[in-house]
């Protein structure tokens, strides 16, 4: 017989199959990679190809050492290192093979992730100046673009922004790090606000009122098409902002509040909150109508979230009984549990998409059950895992949140001894300083 090829299906078939002849038996492959401190800087990337990974082949094993130590000669930040195993193979039409849906009832997977660099696989943070740490995967489908990744970034650090004009909490917020929008919440002297402000990046500016006051009331969308949603008191219309002034928008089924919404001004999705009692109703707006959608799983109120409308995280919150720090993830049809938070939370926000998330402050039970009323905590979410990120300046519960999670605002809030008019500003911090250091990647596969 002459030399065999097969596609990634036909090859998986007979692993399945337990059909291997003596031309199909286990590779392995060992490799060793070098990257010193002076090439490292802020979202840098190493790509190291696999020349022996052929087309076809099924990757049995794969795992992935990181030895590092770094030195920082100014501040304390250290880089955190995404590696993983970046694949791609292309159908007739151009568009990815969708392995996973074909083969996941037997067990095999697609490499898969969210954005150039992302890969399903390893994922190390150090949170030190040095590490030591493996991941492992097994059983996945490979395909014509092999190699490992190394991206390397770092956690972001809380800084002051501009000063609100009125404080507030329990308000929502919606827009971006440089052009964002605050409404309503509750301020002194007033339960239920109907205020707005605009904020350029720099300052806050007054703008026109909201037709109703109201707290809990969340916020999605951008600073020129913005979305508020129900709220206390027991409301069930919305209201659209157009970055300057607001007009009625479709009303949703059951007076909710404390809820969250994710998404556009034409596209959103909210779920959770209460209506008398935590509920795990969802709902999905079009720009004219809201249309009931599949429930959560868990119910929860006063928890964080981020994303869009077909791609939503829920996290954390109170279920009337105790703090939660479960995760949830929406597809845009359906609720799946994700993994959890370090620490039971709620009155907290979040910002981001499902796969760089971002939450912070609230009320928390900490690692040793201790209870914090207005907590500086930060993480960031993968779409797969928590990390704990720098802390907040001032601890708040009941603030706002917008934006992505390597360019955040977080927002007012209380702050214990009265409503906070604070703004900080979440970036990554810079890794030039790096004074000394190196990074090993010890990396070593199996395939048929």
């Amino acid at each position: 017989m002459g030399v065999l090829t097969y596609s990634a299906i036909s090859k998986a078939g007979k692993i399945i199959s337990d059909q291997f002849s003596d031309a199909d038996a286990t590779k392995i492959v060992s490799l060793k990679v070098p990257i010193e401190y002076d090439e490292i800087n802020l979202g840098s990337v190493f790509e190291i190809g696999l020349g022996e990974l052929p087309a076809g082949s099924v990757l049995l094993q794969s795992q992935i050492e990181i030895v590092t130590i770094f030195r920082e000669s100014v501040n304390s930040s250290s880089p955190r290192i995404s590696v993983g195993l970046k694949t791609a193979e292309y159908d007739d039409t151009d568009l990815p093979v969708d392995y996973h849906k074909k083969l996941i009832f037997n067990d095999y997977h697609l490499n898969s992730g969210t954005g150039t660099y992302r890969a399903q696989g390893f994922l190390i943070r150090p949170q030190g100046y040095s590490i030591t740490d493996s991941r492992s995967i097994s059983k996945q489908i490979n395909n014509t673009d092999n190699s490992i990744v190394a991206y390397i970034n770092s956690l972001g650090v809380w800084s002051s922004g501009g000063t609100l004009n009125t404080a507030r909490a329990k308000s929502g917020a919606f827009g971006t790090h440089g052009s964002a929008v605050i409404c309503g919440g509750s301020m002194s002297g007033v339960s239920n606000s109907n205020t707005t402000e605009n904020y350029n990046g720099t300052s806050w500016s007054n703008s026109n009122n909201m037709s109703t006051g109201r707290r809990y009331a969340p916020c999605c969308g951008t600073s020129d098409e913005g979305l508020v949603v129900a709220g206390t008191p027991s409301l069930t219309s919305c209201e659209e902002y157009n970055g300057s002034a607001w007009s009625g928008g479709g009303s949703i089924s059951t007076a909710t509040t404390e809820h969250q919404v994710t998404g556009a001004q034409t596209a959103a999705v909210m779920f959770g909150g209460t209506t008398g009692s935590p509920t795990i109703t969802t709902e999905e707006y079009d720009g004219a109508s809201w249309t009931t959608s599949n429930d959560m799983i868990q119910a929860r109120e006063n928890f964080a979230a981020g994303g869009v409308q077909t791609a939503t995280f829920a996290v954390s919150g109170d279920n009337g009984v105790e703090y939660k720090y479960s995760t949830e993830e929406y597809n845009g049809t359906t609720w799946a549990i994700g993994n959890d938070s370090s620490i039971q939370t709620q009155a907290n926000d979040g910002a981001g998409n499902i796969s760089q998330g971002i939450i912070s402050g609230g009320m928390t039970i900490d690692y040793e059950g201790t209870n914090i009323d207005y907590s500086q905590i930060t993480e960031e979410y993968d779409g797969v895992g928590w990390t704990t990120g720098n802390n907040l300046i001032t601890g708040r519960r009941f603030l706002s949140m917008c934006g992505e999670q390597q360019s955040c605002l977080s927002i007012a809030g209380d702050a214990g001894s009265d409503w906070s008019n604070v703004t900080e500003e979440y970036v990554p911090s810079s890794l030039e300083n790096l004074s000394q250091g190196s990074l090993n990647l010890f990396i070593t596969y199996s395939y048929q």
